[in-house]
């Protein structure tokens, strides 16, 4: 792994649009119920277990609400990916307010490999832990 400092990089644009989008989402779950609007998973309907992103709305609730334990039950991967995201949208934010040196994280193609392998086995355990827990 190798953190290398980069002149241009076009992801800083991705975090930020992504951030937003999640910080849109999570002041847009203070004030929109979906059970108002009778709003069900198609996945659990068809085939009664949950969907691996079920629960998402609930974490954006719940981090509306800045509830983080019950954002964290509601969906683990969801509630981390989410906290990722923000963390990322601020760093993209002070690089370019302070103009600070930009900076990438380069993997080899092992490491690639590692990461992969790892990401669906995060994915895997979380769709378990939905089925258990009855979300």
């Amino acid at each position: 792994m190798l953190i290398k400092k980069i002149a241009k990089n076009n992801y800083f644009y991705l975090y930020i649009l992504y951030g937003c989008i999640c910080l849109i989402f999570i002041i847009a779950a203070r004030f929109v119920n979906p059970n108002y609007y009778g709003i069900k998973c198609m996945f659990k309907a068809l085939f009664k277990i949950p969907c691996p992103t079920c629960g998402t709305y609930r974490v954006f609730y719940h981090l509306a609400y800045l509830d983080l334990r019950n954002a964290f039950l509601s969906n683990p991967l969801i509630f981390t990916g989410i906290i990722i995201l923000i963390l990322l949208f601020v760093y993209s934010i002070a690089v370019f307010a302070l103009k600070l040196p930009k900076y990438e994280l380069v993997l080899s193609d092992t490491e690639k490999k590692y990461l992969l392998f790892i990401v669906i086995f995060f994915i895997i355990a979380n769709w378990i832990y939905l089925i258990i827990a009855k979300i």
